[in-house]
């Protein structure tokens, strides 16, 4: 499971099934439009940190595994700032990757007399309910690595605005989102397409479902 099943979940359950089980020749193609969304995001992300924490680089590791095992290591060490760690945590098979992880403070952890708060660089004004679900999945597993949940987490809009979010705020949905993508995973339950509510990659594909069903 990953940051992003949540924010599939949230515009379409379908979305979740089909990423898992649907034939890999159904997907859409990437289009132009998807393209110069993503870099946008990306960009904004590259400046924020550029801005906030100029001696921050961002590091490259041969897997995901590596970087875990590095953000991990170097956590006992009190580094400040971290950016994309990879948060495993394998007896849930979950993955998150928050943009940027801090140190704080007013709570110890595992690490020490501090922990980590995640911030999430985001190209909107307010934050959207998907990408709220999406950190607070980071949020989570963070909590299970470090020993500590932080009660809450940031997010950055466009403007780079900090926006507090309060994980106690959304925590049952959360829960409840968690358990059905566990259930869709493990085959106990199964969503229907609704065309137009499906969000790529799987669009085309909800909608020969639908005709195919002459739902």
């Amino acid at each position: 499971i990953k940051g992003r099943t949540f924010w599939n979940y949230c515009q379409s359950p379908f979305n979740v099934w089909a990423d898992y089980f649907a034939p890999e020749k159904e997907k859409d193609p990437e289009n132009g439009h998807l393209k110069i969304l993503f870099a946008r995001g990306n960009q904004h992300e590259e400046d924020f940190v550029k801005k906030f924490y100029p001696k921050v680089e961002k590091l490259k590791f041969p897997t995901k595994a590596d970087s875990f095992k590095f953000f991990v290591n170097e956590g006992f060490k009190k580094i400040e700032v971290f950016r994309n760690p990879s948060l495993y945590y394998l007896p849930e098979n979950s993955i998150a990757e928050p943009d940027v992880l801090e140190m704080n403070k007013k709570h110890s952890s595992y690490f020490g007399n501090f922990h980590y708060i995640i911030k999430e660089v985001k190209s909107a004004k307010e934050p959207k309910y998907h990408d709220i679900m999406q950190t607070m999945f980071g949020n989570y597993l963070l909590s299970k690595i470090q020993g500590y949940l932080p009660s809450k987490f940031y997010m950055i809009n466009n403007n780079d605005e900090e926006i507090e979010i309060k994980y106690e705020d959304y925590e049952k949905d959360f829960l409840a989102i968690y358990k059905d993508i566990n259930d869709i995973l493990n085959g106990k339950k199964y969503y229907t397409p609704t065309n137009g509510a499906v969000s790529w990659p799987w669009k085309s594909y909800a909608l020969k479902i639908c005709e195919e069903t002459k739902d």
